[in-house]
């Protein structure tokens, strides 16, 4: 694939999909015909069985179609046990009367479809053949959730093209916050570093590498050596730092060539800290591993995520990050702070929740950002990960005033202007609030801007290491 003539518009999709090697397309056929096997087992070789692979919102339901020569029905199955339905040993079966998303009519040859599927459901099962068909739900459950993108993708930003691996989604925290699933599959190791050589291939200018938590993966250390040493690739992780308060960790890693750090920090109060991540005691090591890699010479940047458990810690979290991070190291203090608006949570129906209305976060968000605009560090509030820029209309000198069309259109899809932004001044220079904030809170705490207000947020960020080295999308 060739260089993108405009470093802000990223490649399509499409673009991107064809120079990379699948892996989701494989797993889903692959995870489908083991469960059409067990469920033909089980219901008989006469009944014809589909399953859409097609990707699907988070769920624990799996949707399969059954058919004969007559008549067509569509089964819902469950690995989790309910009150209704049909069973195959602990595995629910529920009968929908669709097909492909149509009604199918009330004849004679559906009656006797479904009784043949009744009387199959309720035959017995042995426990070992249950297990083998909840295990195979469970993973067309989870593989209906994936899609290649998120393992590996290529991005175009203010200095130039980004590729971005995960390397799995193992973690040894458990945010209750994260969009990722913690039993989504990890790819082979081999494929994952062929993805590298594909996206060095392609002509990629630096490397992302994202989990779940990329420190816990055995081959990370020959991994970031293959893309720095072997193929010229400045290297970039987002990280919990946990394990890079060990002794000489953070050094061996910037030998290897990592350059700079995105690391989940998201509380002063290790109690507060701890219980968002549920991952009791790894507070005081993520604070540890932050300094050790100041100390290292890396580029550290923050990125704090915005919710009710930690809303209240915001300002202290500013004040924390400026005495520990910023003037501890002044060779090489944090270079950039992220405040980020959750996005959808995987454990979706803890999402209404936690969410904040803008009017709350407002105060405390602004006490935060001056603590550190004072200091010279940049903040990075308002990008794809952010908030609405009139969250910050206190301090509009700290915002970054970018142009809406110059964002990754796969975030912005997230975002949506309601009716209150319509004369804002900055509406061409903002993506909106997330749909899932307005599906919560609706037009609250929006408050548009009378006119754009000025900021030299663009000239401290080429003068900051973070311009060079850390692949900020926004840019």
């Amino acid at each position: 694939m060739s260089q993108h003539a405009d470093p802000l518009h990223p490649t399509p999709v499409e673009a991107i999909d064809a120079a990379l090697t699948p892996y989701v397309a494989d797993l889903k056929r692959d995870t489908a015909q083991e469960l059409k096997s067990l469920l033909a087992k089980h219901l008989g070789t006469n009944l014809e069985i589909e399953i859409p692979i097609g990707t699907v919102q988070k769920s624990d339901t799996v949707r399969v179609f059954v058919h004969n020569s007559e008549a067509s029905l569509e089964l819902i199955l469950s690995a989790s046990t309910r009150a209704d339905g049909w069973f195959i040993g602990r595995t629910q079966i529920t009968v929908k009367r669709t097909w492909k998303n149509k009604k199918v009519g009330d004849h004679p040859s559906e009656k006797r479809l479904l009784r043949d599927i009744a009387q199959a459901c309720n035959a017995s099962a042995t426990p070992q053949e249950d297990r083998a068909l909840a295990k195979a739900v469970r993973a067309m459950r989870i593989a209906l959730e994936m899609e290649d993108r998120h393992y590996r993708e290529m991005e175009y930003a203010h200095n130039g093209s980004t590729g971005r691996i995960r390397v799995g989604f193992g973690c040894n925290q458990d945010c209750h916050f994260c969009w990722q699933g913690r039993s989504w599959p990890k790819p082979p190791d081999e494929l994952i570093f062929q993805w590298l050589d594909e996206l060095a291939a392609s002509g990629i200018k630096q490397l992302a590498i994202e989990g779940g938590e990329p420190l816990i993966w055995r081959h990370l250390p020959e991994f970031i050596t293959r893309a720095s040493h072997g193929h010229g690739l400045p290297v970039h992780m987002n990280t919990n730092a946990i394990s890079l308060g060990q002794p000489g960790v953070a050094e061996r890693y910037k030998a290897a060539g990592l350059v700079s750090i995105l690391v989940s920090f998201h509380a002063a109060d290790a109690e507060v800290s701890d219980r968002m991540t549920r991952a009791p005691g790894t507070h005081k090591r993520t604070v540890e591993g932050i300094h050790a890699a100041l100390d290292a010479g890396l580029v550290v940047i923050l990125n704090c995520v915005v919710e009710r458990q930690n809303v209240h810690d915001v300002p202290n979290h500013a004040r924390f990050v400026r005495d520990e991070f910023i003037l501890k190291h002044p060779e090489n203090p944090v270079m950039m702070v992220n405040y980020s608006q959750p996005g959808p949570y995987y454990e979706k129906e803890l999402f209404s929740d936690a969410i904040v209305p803008y009017d709350e976060v407002r105060p405390l968000l602004l006490e935060a950002a001056q603590a550190l605009h004072e200091t010279g560090v940049l903040l990075e509030i308002t990008g794809t990960c952010g908030f609405p820029p009139c969250v910050l209309d206190g301090i509009p000198e700290a915002l970054p005033w970018r142009q809406g069309n110059t964002m990754d259109p796969f975030s912005a899809c997230d975002r949506q202007h309601p009716d209150t932004c319509g004369d804002c001044a900055a509406r061409n220079h903002c993506i909106g609030p997330r749909r899932e904030y307005l599906s919560v809170f609706g037009e609250r705490g929006l408050i548009p801007f009378k006119e754009l207000p000025s900021s030299d947020w663009y000239e401290r960020l080429k003068q900051s290491p973070a311009a060079k080295y850390w692949p900020s999308q926004d840019g």
